[in-house]
């Protein structure tokens, strides 16, 4: 169970890193990392971009549709996925990233 987790957990990244406006970060074993960035073109503030992932950090909670944590790593906010429920598979993890542009472009739009 646990190489499946870890297995899950680099198909998460690599979705992520797949998938324009959103930033694979570090991450180990169950572990995957990952923030919403605007426009990966444009260099951001990184205060803002911090600010911003902790506004979506919160409405990805509220959605209720996955949960993810917080992780701060060398000083910038990450979104956290911990992947430990047998219940989670591989429809889960390839639908977290549709679902983080989506909170984070509604973020971005001022919704």
């Amino acid at each position: 169970m646990i190489g499946d987790d870890i297995a899950l957990a680099r198909r998460l990244r690599e979705r992520v890193q797949a998938t324009p406006r959103l930033e694979a970060g570090p991450g180990s074993l169950s572990i995957a990392t990952l923030r919403y960035r605007p426009d990966p073109r444009e260099a951001h503030d990184e205060a803002a971009l911090d600010a911003l992932n902790r506004r979506l950090l919160e409405r990805l909670q509220h959605d209720g549709r996955a949960w993810l944590g917080p992780a701060v790593v060398d000083g910038r906010f990450w979104l956290r996925a911990c992947i430990v429920n047998f219940g989670t598979g591989a429809a889960e993890v390839d639908a977290l990233p549709a679902l983080v542009l989506e909170h984070g472009d509604a973020l971005s739009a001022g919704a």
